[in-house]
């Protein structure tokens, strides 16, 4: 990895760096491609380097276009893409009382209090028609099937489809706006984005509320990145669009995109 790859890799992201060499390693010996779990947009990223460091072939699919979160497979050259097999099913979810209240996170925390894992996972989406799609990987299917049957309060019913209807997806809204930054600190960038003071923004990172990448940080002086995502628990995400360019005062354009 040339050295202008590493200074944007995190310490934090060396485990996934290392089994993603270990995977491209693999493929290189035996030829055999090697499917992973279901990636975040920075873990896809972080593939594609490896990838690239191994001068092999990475495909990736979420079960749709545009889906957020991917499988990615690693494989060699001689691997058509079309052989391969992304081994992930759609399961969409009707409610049998009214759940036009319950949101994301509503969801995430009734699959992972079955104890399924996140990287089992993909999208959780909502439809205009009321319904909403949850794409997994195979090996769970039977068990949410079977057991996934309340969001909350609200009893729902499950069943398997063939392709999720992706016209009918509620789409999400990014409001944009332009920040100046004088650091890159995240507690800076949580403060810009969900309107605090960057005192006030130190607390809820110390105490586990936000993840940077999906995953929890809690260090206000962690340096973000573009295309970063931040969520704050409570208040949605945020995104790192692009960097502008700078102020005379030394100051950054920042491009920040708030999910609404």
């Amino acid at each position: 990895m040339n050295d202008g790859i590493k200074q944007h890799i995190r310490p934090s992201e060396q485990p996934i760096v290392k089994r993603f060499e270990e995977f491209s390693s693999r493929v290189q010996r035996s030829g055999i491609p090697v499917l992973t779990d279901f990636l975040s947009p920075r873990e896809a990223w972080i593939a594609k380097v490896i990838a690239n460091k191994y001068h092999i072939n990475r495909i990736l699919d979420g079960g749709y276009v545009d889906a957020e979160r991917m499988r990615t497979i690693f494989h060699d050259r001689g691997n058509s893409d079309s052989t391969l097999d992304f081994q992930l099913r759609v399961l969409r979810v009707d409610f049998t009382n009214d759940g036009s209240e319950l949101r994301h996170s509503d969801f995430l925390g009734a699959l992972l209090g079955l104890g399924i894992r996140r990287s089992a996972l993909g999208d959780i989406v909502f439809t205009e028609t009321g319904s909403a799609y949850v794409f997994c990987v195979n090996q769970i299917v039977e068990v949410l099937l079977r057991d996934f049957v309340k969001v909350g309060r609200v009893s729902i019913r499950v069943q398997s489809e063939e392709v999720a209807p992706v016209a009918q997806f509620r789409k999400v809204a990014l409001s944009e706006h332009q920040v100046t930054l004088q650091s890159f600190r995240l507690d800076s960038f949580v403060a810009h984005a969900f309107g605090f003071s960057r005192t006030k923004a130190i607390e809820p990172i110390r105490s586990g509320k936000v993840q940077l990448n999906y995953a929890v940080c809690v260090e206000p002086a962690q340096e973000i990145q573009e295309n970063d995502l931040v969520s704050l628990r409570g208040y949605g995400r945020a995104k790192v669009l692009r960097i502008e360019g700078n102020s005379r005062s030394g100051r950054t354009f920042v491009r920040i995109g708030r999910y609404v």
